[in-house]
């Protein structure tokens, strides 16, 4: 049995991959949507999810985030796919039976005290430095930029402006999503977590 309905932005790869496969071993059926240069990636995510999670469905959900059109029938595509929309990664809207709004940014406050009279809760998770294709290509470019060939000591200053001494891993904030999409989290909204 599913949990719900969780659609995942981003979800060919880093952080968008792990969330969606953190919530498809939570017992959600995942929506993943991703822009069509990625659309391979996110085959390979609904692979995952289908082969590795018994029961959980997966659909794909090809949208540039930045187009509100996009956007819209991305939402109703996933609705129309996996018969609902509990959970939504990344995004700022919900649609039918929305429970959980997550996004990447500091969205929370005013969404929070006008959809929780809804029951939505909204909260978002805002991560420092995680280790990405995206921020591996960041490092190259800096690197490039300062001169510099070092790479050791790039990743020593990268951890030594964290608070924890180490870069995370996508799976760190999977496992932040895994919790607020929870049902122990109801009581959670409004809040921005940042993550350094």
């Amino acid at each position: 049995m599913s949990k719900g309905v969780a659609l995942i932005t981003g979800a060919g790869q880093g952080i968008g991959r792990a969330i969606s496969l953190r919530l498809a071993a939570d017992g959600f059926d995942i929506g993943l949507s991703d822009i069509p240069t990625n659309k391979s990636n996110l085959e390979e995510v609904a692979r995952e999810i289908t082969s590795t999670y018994a029961g959980r469905r997966a659909c794909l959900l090809l949208a540039d985030v930045t187009v509100e059109d996009d956007v819209r029938n991305m939402v109703d595509g996933v609705v129309t796919e996996l018969g609902g929309l509990d959970v939504m990664i990344a995004l700022n809207e919900t649609h039918k039976r929305g429970r959980r709004i997550i996004g990447a940014s500091s969205l929370a406050g005013k969404q929070a005290m006008e959809l929780g009279r809804h029951g939505i809760t909204v909260n978002a998770y805002a991560p420092g430095l995680i280790m990405t294709a995206m921020v591996d290509s960041l490092k190259e470019e800096t690197m490039k930029l300062m001169g510099s060939s070092d790479s050791d000591g790039y990743d020593e200053k990268s951890k030594n402006n964290t608070c924890v001494g180490y870069l995370g891993a996508p799976d760190d904030i999977a496992g932040l999503v895994s919790y607020i999409a929870s049902a122990e989290s109801h009581f959670i909204t409004g809040q921005s977590v940042v993550l350094l």
